[in-house]
């Protein structure tokens, strides 16, 4: 299924993919995928795997640092603990950077090349009226979990468009893994699926299967040394006020 209009334009300069190993497919197991746009289906011999990149390094690790933004309702409740309640057992302090340096410990950064792919948008209206046909797609929208999410006003049918796509929860990664499985059953199977980022609309994201004919480059640690990488972690953590370790300020 591509319909007019729905293929999305690869960057020329080629994807960014940020990981542990970029070169690497994610590791065949039992269990479904727990990414946006990973295989839904737990056990089945016909599995497809996703890779993750995005046109920018910045979209790359907006999509990877959402989850480590702070929680003001957690620093209210450190603030409450009675520091002077002799039965509190006082841990050893970690400084407020430490888990994002965790984070970024190890991680490479590569380009992804590609001269051929076919690709669909998921944020493209025609797709999403195709895949609002889909099966499985319609067994995920019409769940009592995603009409409470995504209620129509008058108790209208759900449909899918960029509000479901995007959804942040657990029922709207249902509703993204079965659109990429409706794709994957489609002949021709698209290459890649093209997405927004939910936390900026600037940021085009891919999620590459795994037949897809793709080179990636020569992998590099993510540096502060590195005057590409540092600008872009500061750009995200002046968004969202996130804590740089000494060492990418």
């Amino acid at each position: 299924m591509t319909p007019a209009g729905a293929a999305a334009q690869w960057p020329t300069a080629g994807a960014v993919r940020v990981h542990y190993d970029p070169q690497a497919l994610p590791h065949l197991a039992d269990e479904p995928g727990a990414n946006r746009f990973d295989d839904p289906r737990p056990r089945t011999i016909d599995r497809f795997l996703m890779r993750y990149a995005a046109n920018s390094l910045r979209g790359c690790l907006l999509e990877l640092l959402a989850g480590l933004r702070e929680l003001p309702e957690v620093r209210d409740r450190e603030e409450a603990i009675d520091i002077d309640d002799p039965d509190l057992v006082e841990a050893p302090v970690a400084e407020d950077w430490q888990h994002i340096a965790d984070f970024l410990d190890d991680r490479k950064v590569a380009t992804i090349d590609a001269t051929a792919l076919s690709t669909v948008s998921i944020n493209d209206p025609s797709v999403q009226h195709e895949l609002n046909k889909e099966p499985a797609v319609r067994a995920v929208l019409d769940s009592p979990a995603a009409v409470e999410a995504l209620a129509e006003p008058g108790g209208r049918r759900v449909h899918l468009d960029n509000a479901a796509v995007r959804l942040s929860s657990e029922v709207g990664r249902y509703v993204t893994q079965a659109c990429a499985l409706a794709l994957y059953d489609r002949r021709p199977q698209p290459d890649a699926i093209h997405y927004r980022s939910r936390h900026d609309d600037v940021e085009d994201c891919w999620a590459i299967y795994h037949h897809a004919d793709v080179i990636i480059g020569e992998p590099e640690y993510l540096s502060p040394e590195i005057d590409e990488h540092a600008l872009a972690l500061r750009s995200v953590a002046e968004l969202w006020a996130l804590p740089l370790p000494p060492a990418w300020r």
